[in-house]
Order: C-alpha cells, then structure tokens, then sequence
C-alpha cells in the first residue's frame, strides 16, 4: 500500500514541523495498525522537486518532524533527474 500526498512547499523557518493537514489521524492508524499486522505500507510525499519516501508506520507515529528530519529519515529522490528504480530504490530501502 503507498499512499501518495503533495505538500507545494516547507515551511519558511526551519524549526517549523512539517504539517501534512491530509495525512488524516485515520489514515495514520490504519497504517500503523495495518503494519502491526504484517501489512507493508509507505507515504510517499512530493514537496516541489524533491519525493520523500516514508515508511508510512513509522510516519504515522513522528509526523511533527522538521525539515532537517524529513531529509534525515525520508528516502528522497530528486524528480529532476529522477529514473523510476530511484524510487523503488528508496521504497525498498523504508521497509522496516
């Protein structure tokens, strides 16, 4: 399961958390409980350029992250040059 958002911009300051006003509360439990049960899902959010590839349990739990965050734990791959084993590259690489 992947579930894709769009997120047009970071916030400006850069301690800002990173709200995905889309990324609902029941999504996030039916990831994190879908997981629990074997289940493998991702979140996979383009911010301009840049798609960041989330385990999407892991995700659900910690999305109040910052931007210096979602560039430490998000797989990124930037869509400019992009080639499509990038991203399953980054999905591969989010399972947990």
């Amino acid at each position: 399961w992947v579930e894709l958002k769009v997120l047009p911009a970071f916030p400006k300051r850069p301690a800002t958390p990173v709200r995905l006003e889309h990324w609902t509360s029941g999504q996030r439990y039916w990831a994190n409980r879908h997981s629990l049960h074997g289940g493998q899902c991702w979140l996979v959010v383009q911010v301009l350029e840049e798609v960041f590839v989330f385990n999407a349990a892991t995700a659900a739990l910690c999305m109040d992250w910052t931007r210096a965050e979602w560039l430490e734990f998000g797989g990124v791959v930037t869509m400019r040059n992009a080639r499509g084993v990038q991203l399953l590259d980054a999905l591969a690489a989010r399972v947990l």
